[in-house]
């Protein structure tokens, strides 16, 4: 029981690394694509589209993704998982919290990839034209963003477990000591 409660405790103060890493990273995304933001001219049509369509929702929704995850730190004080095993409301509530965290970050991973493909694809040779220094493409704000997604959604979806398993080995450990005590 010492080892889940310890590794529960672990996982309340990783949780708002991870909280903060999307965060960071939702606010840091676009900046890797800001040469490309007021592109006018009709050549720099798809680029300045992806860059203000495709690009700003998917940066838009990633940030409010992080968001949530930032106010659920508070959500996880709230529920005092960090000072005391959860009971069965608190078990419940956070745990799919962490369930649904874990499938947003499952939907941006399985968007970045088709992005990243179209970004890779685009014509950035007429983008120097408008002003902008040589555009060199890069796709760091993408692999990042794979490191972080998938590492939160495994991040998550293990925090539950431990969440389940630290309520679940309390309950078994009060109904074998009332037992106890009848027997007695």
């Amino acid at each position: 029981m010492e080892k889940v409660y310890r590794f529960q405790r672990i996982c309340f103060i990783c949780f708002i690394v991870f909280a903060l890493a999307l965060f960071v990273y939702a606010l840091w995304f676009m900046t890797d694509f800001k040469d490309l933001f007021g592109l006018e001219l009709r050549i720099n049509k798809p680029v300045a589209d992806f860059h203000d369509v495709v690009l700003q929702k998917l940066n838009q929704r990633m940030f409010w993704f992080a968001l949530f995850v930032v106010v659920c730190i508070l959500i996880q004080g709230t529920l005092e998982l960090r000072g005391k095993v959860p009971d069965l409301f608190a078990t419940s509530v956070f745990a799919i919290v962490l369930l649904v965290a874990a499938g947003c970050c499952v939907y941006f991973l399985v968007v970045l990839a088709p992005i990243s493909r179209t970004y890779q694809a685009l014509d950035f040779s007429n983008v120097v034209m408008e002003g902008a220094v040589e555009y060199h493409p890069s796709g760091r704000a993408f692999i990042l963003g794979k490191i972080v997604f998938s590492s939160s959604a495994v991040f998550f979806v293990a925090y539950a477990f431990v969440l389940m398993a630290s309520h679940r080995i309390h309950m078994r450990r009060k109904k074998e000591s009332k037992e106890t005590c009848h027997a007695s």
